[in-house]
């Protein structure tokens, strides 16, 4: 298997970081998640992550690995029988968001669950419209009476050329394999100087840094890992100008950040419930390390939160 395909610039050569067996993968989703991905691994021995040589771009490989709109409904459902609400409330980079916003813009949010983002920012501006493809998050949002579409970004841009003034994507292009495709899309719909807000967990250069078996951050359910670096990169392939950024204020924990290092270095992949007695005396035995270079690493350079917000203008004459 060699992937032979960039998703953000095509011309860009792509290197081998490492490879995740779907045996591991398979096994950390139904241990943690309660769910079978064996049906979206199956033929595939194992997962290989990529980097690109020119935006650091990080992104797994086969991109068919992308888990479909009925993946998520099935995510939906086991979460809800445990009283968990997969599409998160306002947050940080709802917030963030907002401050793009004028009275009466046009608004697209691509990947908006059951409609919650429009839900606190409606008083500001109520032409709004959501795309969504997961089914019965779009049931949910109707019967809310919010204007959603079950439709990929790339087809309603096709009839809504640059008839937005403000398009965003929470907790949504981390999902998405053919990324070029899906910005190209995005700033299709935005009229020239306006603006694109992009949510995502942030990764540096795995989640929390350190976390590389972060299940949700594995395929089918994440397909690309995204930081501030990368963002800043988009520039030199797309019409936009990156106006500002924020990081999560919360989860910048030092203890949090020596024990994922640990775990990274020892190379263990449980869960911190399932850990054995060997795994946790392994990791302790480098807390004398950890947590000093943690402590060193918050109060130098700091430590960013889990997630990251971007925005970005849409420059009025294309590149």
């Amino acid at each position: 298997m060699n992937c032979k395909r960039n998703p953000i610039c095509p011309e860009a050569p792509v290197k081998l970081i490492t490879r995740y067996s779907t045996e591991v993968i398979s096994r950390l989703y139904s241990q943690q998640a309660g769910i079978d991905v064996r049906p979206y691994m199956s033929g595939t021995s194992f997962v290989e992550l990529y980097e690109c040589s020119v935006t650091g771009y990080r992104f797994y490989y086969p991109f068919e690995l992308a888990g479909p709109g009925e993946f998520y409904s099935i995510i939906q459902e086991v979460q809800g029988k445990s009283g968990v609400d997969y599409y998160r409330g306002w947050s940080y980079d709802n917030e963030f968001a907002v401050k793009c916003i004028k009275p009466g813009d046009n608004i697209l949010e691509i990947g908006c669950g059951t409609g919650k983002f429009f839900e606190g920012i409606k008083q500001i501006s109520d032409s709004y419209t959501g795309l969504e493809l997961n089914k019965e998050a779009v049931r949910i949002a109707k019967e809310k009476g919010i204007n959603v579409i079950h439709e990929l970004v790339e087809e309603h841009s096709k009839s809504h050329f640059e008839g937005y003034d403000f398009v965003c994507a929470f907790q949504v292009l981390e999902h998405v394999s053919d990324v070029k495709s899906f910005i190209d899309s995005s700033l299709a719909c935005l009229k020239p100087g306006g603006h694109l807000v992009i949510g995502v967990p942030n990764n540096e250069p795995y989640f929390q840094r350190f976390n590389k078996y972060e299940t949700f951050n594995l395929p089918p359910h994440h397909m690309g890992l995204w930081n501030l670096k990368v963002f800043r990169s988009l520039e030199k392939f797309f019409p936009v100008k990156l106006i500002d950024f924020i990081h999560d204020p919360i989860n910048e924990r030092i203890v949090v950040d020596a024990y994922l290092r640990a775990k990274l270095w020892t190379g263990v992949k449980s869960l911190p419930r399932r850990h054995s007695f060997g795994d946790k005396l392994k990791m302790l035995g480098l807390a004398p390390i950890t947590l000093p270079l943690s402590f060193i690493r918050r109060y130098i350079k700091g430590i960013n939160g889990a997630y990251i917000a971007v925005a970005f203008e849409k420059n009025c004459l294309e590149k």
